[in-house]
C-alpha cells in the first residue's frame, strides 16, 4: 500500500533563481531600433517560465535569504532541487549569489540543505564539481552539475530536456520515500 501512495505523489521541485537579473524581465528593443541602444535593450536568452505540469509541482524562490531557503525546504519537502547561478549580462551563467550573499562556498551551501533530503539536485552553476561533491556527501544520490562555464542558451536547453523527462517519468524516479 505504501508503494502505491508513493507512486501517486507528485514530484516536488524547489527552484532557486539568483542574481540581479533573475527577478527582472528585460524588455525587447522597440521595432525599428538598431545599434548599441537596441543591443542594450535586448533581453538575455529567455528562460521559459518554470511551472507545474503533469506530475511535477514547482515552487520557485528568487534571491532567497538562507532562512527563506530553509523554510521553503521545511514546508515544501522537495525531492528535486534546481539551483540556478546568476544570469549575467554577457549571456553566461555565473556563481550562486542570493541577493548580496555569495552562496558558492560548498561547505556554506550544503549546511543549508536539510532533511528530508531531495533525491536529485541540479546545480546550474559553472565549474560546479566541488559544490556537487559537497552536496553528494550529504547523502543525496543524484547530483547533476556543469564542469565548465556555459551559456544561458545551453543551460536553457538542458533544463528543458531534464524537466521534460522528469515530468513524464517522475513516478519511477522518486519512489525512494
Amino acid at each position: 500500500m505504501s508503494q502505491i501512495q508513493s507512486l501517486s505523489r507528485s514530484c516536488v521541485l524547489l527552484a532557486v533563481l539568483c542574481g540581479k537579473h533573475a527577478d527582472k524581465q528585460q524588455q525587447r528593443a522597440p521595432p525599428g531600433r538598431s545599434g548599441p541602444e537596441a543591443k542594450r535593450l535586448r533581453p538575455s536568452y529567455p528562460f521559459p517560465e518554470l511551472s507545474s505540469a503533469g506530475r511535477l509541482e514547482v515552487h520557485t524562490l528568487v534571491n532567497p535569504t538562507p532562512e527563506q531557503f530553509l523554510e521553503a525546504q521545511r514546508l515544501v519537502q522537495p525531492n528535486f532541487f534546481y539551483i540556478q547561478g546568476q544570469q549575467l549580462e554577457d549571456e553566461e551563467i555565473g556563481s550562486l549569489v542570493w541577493g548580496d550573499a555569495d552562496m558558492s562556498d560548498p561547505q556554506s551551501f550544503v549546511c543549508l540543505i536539510s532533511p528530508p533530503f531531495p533525491t536529485i539536485v541540479y546545480l546550474e552553476v559553472p565549474i560546479g564539481e566541488k559544490l556537487a561533491q559537497a552536496v553528494h556527501s550529504k547523502g543525496i544520490p543524484y547530483v547533476i552539475y556543469w564542469r565548465n562555464s556555459f551559456s544561458s542558451y545551453a543551460a536553457s536547453h538542458f533544463r528543458n530536456a531534464l524537466l521534460s523527462v522528469v515530468q513524464r517519468y517522475c513516478h519511477p524516479l522518486f519512489t525512494f520515500h
